[in-house]
């Protein structure tokens, strides 16, 4: 993310993160050797994109200044080794419990997650657009290009399912559970489909799988 940034603005988000105290817009001049309205100017921007926020005030001699630290939004701009992490876990529990052992855990957690989002009292076909937006929250760029049916262009944790094949496991059990129908992964780009599709029949329109 900070990719996005000029040079000036990510030596400023740099001196931020490493500040547990918070800096001042003098403090920030000095530091990047740059004017104050020159600071003042790149603050007001990432303020208003809710990166930084005030910390406090600090006395300096002369009327307080405020303090300025990263957002939590700030701080998620920094990489962070969530896929290295999920590798690790997802190789010890295959590891522990074997391949199918990791696919039931994974179709456990796909549950779970299905089991906090409302969807109850609903044709599939009224589902589906709900679906789509928790897969976008997902970070899939998901459509419904037809009936009872849901696409995504693209695979979340593609590099995951590399070596752990198992993570498809975790989709079909939340689009199972949130649909409450039989659900047919057609299509998969980690088996080289151009896409991932899914497609749901109705509960009522055949035996339901528990």
């Amino acid at each position: 993310m900070l990719s996005f940034f000029g040079p000036t603005q990510k030596r400023l988000l740099h001196l931020l993160v490493n500040s547990s105290e918070g800096m001042t817009l003098d403090e920030i001049a000095e530091e990047l050797e740059i004017s104050r309205n020159a600071v003042d100017q790149h603050i007001t921007k990432l303020e208003r994109n809710r990166y930084l926020k005030v910390l406090g005030v600090k006395e300096t001699g002369g009327r307080p200044s405020r303090c300025y630290t990263l957002s939590p939004e700030g701080k998620d701009l920094f990489p962070k080794q969530y896929s290295w992490f999920s590798e690790v876990l997802l190789g010890a529990i295959k590891g522990e419990q074997g391949a199918r052992g990791l696919a039931e855990f994974l179709r456990t957690v796909g549950k779970s997650v299905a089991s906090q989002i409302f969807l109850k009292g609903k044709s599939v076909e009224e589902k589906i657009p709900e679906v789509v937006n928790v897969m976008q929250s997902l970070g899939y760029e998901a459509q419904s290009p037809e009936k009872n049916v849901v696409e995504a262009r693209n695979c979340v944790y593609h590099h995951l399912a590399e070596r752990h094949p198992e993570v498809c496991e975790f989709d079909q059990a939340l689009l199972e559970s949130l649909l409450e129908a039989r659900v047919n992964h057609e299509e998969c780009m980690f088996k080289g489909g151009r896409k991932c599709r899914f497609s749901f029949t109705p509960r009522t329109q055949t035996k339901w799988r528990s």
